[in-house]
């Protein structure tokens, strides 16, 4: 595969397991196949090495491997995008189709209210990544789809994540993220000090143009009651929708979060 003449791409952060139970090659090709998303639908061996941060030589080699397992499949100029072989599993992976009948009439009702848009998402690393969505009628600046991912700490989503996630958790997580924040770290610091006080006090958390100076957001984390999985429920909006988001869109989107993570039929 020869290298690819794009851009600089921004590099993942990963965090670290050094137990001898950790197996370092799977780990690497897994974090190949996550440099693939909505908008990076097509990669070279170059950008793949940037966002990873390993060796161009090893990365060559664990995509190769991931082209004969057809989790990989090349493209013109030597390129390479997600294969079917990601797609049966990420199917497999997603909330039962049961949940899914269950939740998506409540989300497209809130969508419709506020009006925007409604994500039930999972944490993936430092991203946060949209299983399901439901659209209102409200004119959005973006429009994110399934399998898009937002980050963590610019996203009402990933926000909430944060806001309920133990002490301990956090401050591991903290030199990554300050990391992937560069100059803005002192603000998306603040953002996250803020939306844990807001969890605590309101039960949701406030995201106050931090995706956007365009959006405003709230959202809700939730808690699988069988597998003690996180999730986390956000609905966007337009700033001037900023009262009905809080008084509101947060409050019902808070009983949903609660409805979700005490039905029988659980996230798993």
């Amino acid at each position: 595969m020869p290298a690819d003449k794009g851009g600089e791409p921004q590099k993942r952060g990963k965090l670290r397991d050094d137990s001898r139970q950790f197996v370092s090659s799977l780990a690497r090709g897994l974090e190949i196949l996550r440099c693939f998303n909505a908008s990076r639908t097509e990669l070279g061996s170059k950008e793949i090495s940037e966002l990873t941060g390993l060796p161009q030589p090893t990365a060559w080699r664990l995509c190769n491997t991931l082209v004969s397992l057809g989790y990989l499949v090349p493209t013109s100029g030597g390129r390479l995008r997600i294969g079917f072989g990601v797609l049966g599993l990420g199917s497999s992976a997603l909330p039962s189709t049961d949940l899914s009948e269950l939740v998506k009439q409540e989300m497209q009702s809130i969508a419709d209210l506020a009006p925007g848009s409604v994500s039930l998402c999972v944490p993936d690393q430092f991203d946060m990544l949209i299983l399901r969505r439901a659209m209102g009628t409200g004119a959005l600046v973006f429009n994110h789809s399934v399998g898009s991912r937002l980050p963590m700490i610019r996203s009402g989503a990933g926000l909430a994540y944060l806001a309920m996630i133990e002490e301990e958790r956090l401050e591991l997580m903290t030199p990554h993220l300050r990391s992937l924040a560069g100059d803005e770290w002192p603000t998306r610091e603040k953002s996250i000090k803020q939306a844990r006080l807001d969890y605590q006090n309101l039960g949701f958390v406030l995201a106050d143009q931090v995706f956007h100076p365009a959006i405003r957001a709230v959202a809700a984390p939730v808690i699988a009651k069988s597998s003690g999985r996180i999730f986390t429920l956000s609905c966007a909006g337009p700033v001037a929708t900023s009262e009905r988001l809080r008084n509101e869109i947060g409050p019902k989107l808070t009983l949903l979060a609660k409805n979700l993570q005490t039905t029988t039929m659980m996230l798993t």
